[in-house]
């Protein structure tokens, strides 16, 4: 297994990881939105809970955009778009509620899974408050208030620290120049880091910053070939995977890394099925 399974706690004698992004589907199966379901601390434990004992997942990701209302953000007059998001990061109640999640999923699932925060990276939260195309002192600026809002859940349950680029392509140089302040203060901590991605992105230059790269456009012919090689790139299970029955190989190489959407397009029946198959694949009970 790969460094990342070992800080994640994986089994020796697995042949891999599991890791869904799982919160919409969560949502729905609670008969909500992702939107509404943060209003509550305990709707939303209890759907991510409830999420895991379904598919049984060796990581519980727990996004925070969504507890930070970005939009909502009063503006003073004359301040910037930096200056709204250090003040919202201070002074907003998202921080407690999310640390009230992170607490309430760790204590539920025990040792059975790791917990990771998933972070929307400082260009994400740039683009929130309606900056599209920021300058790099603008993102460098972002990335150092985000560093020092992190520090304050140094004693989270949290084993992996996630830099979101959502459905944008996620850049080796701005990740490692521009991001470094915020993977600095996770490599502070102990947290295993890692970038997400939603388009085609150069995993191998990655590697050199973070620790693991999620993919989540990335199908499993072009995963295997990044787990054969032994670098720690989840992905495989694109949407594609599952609208055609989450098909495998006979065998799945040692440091196998699913990663993938859980879709909320695909009857809960079929999801359950993809999943059960790959966790027998990778010698999960």
């Amino acid at each position: 297994m790969s460094a990342v399974g070992d800080i994640l706690g994986v089994p020796a004698d697995r042949r891999g990881l599991l890791w869904l992004d799982s919160y919409e589907y969560g949502a729905r199966l609670a008969g909500t939105t992702s939107h509404d379901l943060v209003r509550s601390v305990a709707d939303t434990v209890m759907a991510l809970f409830d999420t895991y004992r379904l598919l049984r997942p060796d990581v519980v990701a727990v996004p925070a955009g969504g507890f930070y209302d970005v939009e909502g953000a009063e503006p003073q007059p004359e301040s910037d778009p930096v200056t709204v998001l250090r003040e919202l990061w201070r002074t907003s109640p998202g921080p407690g509620t999310l640390r009230e999640v992170l607490d309430g999923i760790a204590n539920l699932v025990g040792g059975a899974s790791r917990v990771a925060l998933v972070l929307p990276s400082p260009t994400r939260w740039l683009a929130m408050a309606g900056v599209g195309d920021p300058d790099e002192d603008m993102v460098d600026s972002v990335a150092l208030y985000l560093a020092e809002h992190l520090r304050t859940f140094g004693d989270a349950p949290v084993a992996a620290v996630v830099v979101d680029e959502g459905g944008a392509k996620a850049d080796a140089a701005v990740v490692g120049d521009l991001y470094r302040s915020v993977l600095n203060v996770a490599e502070h901590f102990g947290w295993a880091r890692g970038v997400a991605a939603g388009a085609p992105s150069d995993a191998v230059a990655l590697l050199d910053t973070v620790d693991f790269v999620l993919l989540d456009d990335m199908d499993l012919d072009d995963a295997l070939a990044q787990w054969q090689a032994g670098r720690p790139v989840g992905g495989g299970l694109s949407h594609e995977w599952w609208l055609t029955g989450g098909q495998i190989p006979d065998e799945l190489p040692p440091g196998t890394f699913g990663f993938g959407s859980v879709p909320c397009d695909v009857e809960p029946e079929a999801i359950l099925a993809c999943v059960q198959r790959f966790r027998a694949a990778l010698g999960a009970a």
